[in-house]
């Protein structure tokens, strides 16, 4: 993501070089390597505020930034898109994203996030990200945040490079979802056990991943999003079985109706 100055209206789409999505409780990958201007059909874009804080393609994901927007601005992609999906708990996921931050100057902060969500509020839900701020005390880091309810609990982890590859893992044997950073260093990453299944309950997660920005204005600066990688048990929306009841009970109700008026 560049940390890019100019004011745009509307933000350019996200393209996926994707893939192989199979059919539900499939292993399968989603890879996005954010070539070209038009959005994935995999994802939707949430931007609170696109006049302030937004997203763009140019070979990475960029972010776009002219603040200072309001107190905590996010610009993210969902896999809820027209052809979305969502990843099955009844297995073992990964996801990984690269991120880099270079020559952050301006006041605020800026957050490069990968997350997984029970809902697409985020009430249930758990997210990685890498923060740079104007802060001296905090001038750049990486924290994990898990919500239950809507209720969030921060987990600092630890000074971090500016650049590197965020992970969410989950293990379902033993329930546990693993936030972090995709390297050698046990102190990047943190593990929050009996979270998915046990406390939200899920059965499937929705993904996102994107920026956020926090009283945020740049005046010089880049931001970039890279190489995601999903590997999981992939749900498509509306799973072919939903779709198949969906249609057979449009069918029905059109054939009553027919049915009554023939009466």
């Amino acid at each position: 993501m560049t940390c890019s100055f100019r004011k745009i209206g509307v933000y350019a789409p996200l393209v996926a070089v994707v893939v192989a999505i199979a059919a539900p409780m499939a292993a399968a990958a989603v890879t996005d390597t954010f070539t070209g201007t038009t959005i994935a059909p995999y994802w939707t874009v949430l931007a609170d505020d696109p006049a302030t804080l937004s997203l763009e393609q140019n070979d990475q994901l960029n972010v776009l930034a002219t603040g200072p927007g309001s107190a905590s601005n996010d610009a993210i992609y969902l896999s809820n898109g027209p052809a979305g999906f969502r990843l099955k708990t009844d297995g073992d996921f990964l996801i990984t994203i690269d991120y880099a931050v270079t020559s952050f100057t301006g006041t605020g902060s800026i957050a490069l996030d990968l997350g997984v969500g029970k809902d697409l509020d985020g009430q249930d839900s758990a997210a990685i990200g890498f923060m740079c701020s104007s802060n001296p005390l905090f001038n750049q880091g990486l924290g994990a945040a898990y919500r239950i309810n809507d209720v969030e609990t921060s987990v600092p982890i630890n000074y971090v490079p500016a650049s590197g590859t965020l992970l969410v893992q989950y293990e379902a044997a033993t329930d546990t979802l693993t936030l972090g950073l995709n390297d050698a260093n046990e102190f990047h990453r943190v593990g929050v056990a009996n979270l998915v299944r046990d406390t939200w309950d899920a059965e499937s997660l929705w993904v996102s991943f994107g920026a956020r920005g926090q009283g945020l204005v740049f005046s010089g600066g880049n931001a970039t999003l890279d190489n995601l990688n999903i590997v999981g048990h992939i749900s498509e929306i509306p799973e072919p079985t939903t779709l198949a009841l969906i249609l057979t009970g449009g069918f029905l109700a059109i054939v009553n109706r027919r049915r009554r008026r023939s009466g």
